[in-house]
């Protein structure tokens, strides 16, 4: 925003402020009882200003020039009503979104399943394992009941031997 003054003080310094409009390429708004009535501009704001103007002219006449031409393009054939191609397009839009949705799910759902798959096949494994190690702590505690028994044969043996 530029500088504001008072339309008794714009009248004073009225030199001043054509100077530092110039030179600060800034606008200068004159206040009459509290409120804007006018801005002071320099002369290439207000070129620029009507330049832009002109451009949004220009880009209407482009406009009417593109609807000719589609127009002219379409000959008989009546051009579709702007409303039904813009829904045409949010549907196409919609099922875009479902695709990619229903893809990035089942990817999703893909990867879960790998998981599972993993995760059951390691439970599995584990069990091999257990199964194995009681299968050994079982063969290895036989083991050692048959030893325990067969010592305490020889025990026995050699108890009856010398008593005998």
């Amino acid at each position: 925003m530029g500088w504001v003054v008072s339309a008794t003080e714009a009248r004073i310094r009225f030199g001043e402020l054509m100077q530092r409009v110039t030179q600060s390429h800034k606008p200068i708004i004159v206040e009459r009882g509290g409120r804007p009535h006018v801005v002071v501009l320099s002369v290439v704001e207000y070129e620029r200003l009507l330049a832009g103007q002109q451009g949004q002219e220009d880009w209407k006449d482009l406009v009417r020039q593109a609807r000719a031409q589609v127009q002219a393009d379409l000959g008989e054939r009546e051009l579709p009503p702007s409303e039904g191609i813009l829904q045409q397009i949010r549907e196409e839009r919609i099922l875009d979104i479902t695709h990619t949705a229903l893809r990035l799910g089942l990817d999703q759902m893909a990867q879960e399943v790998h998981k599972r798959r993993q995760s059951n096949a390691a439970l599995e494994q584990l069990g091999h394992i257990r199964e194995t190690v009681r299968r050994a702590s079982g063969v290895y505690q036989g083991d050692l009941v048959a030893e325990a028994r067969a010592e305490r044969r020889r025990q026995t043996d050699l108890v009856q031997g010398i008593g005998g």
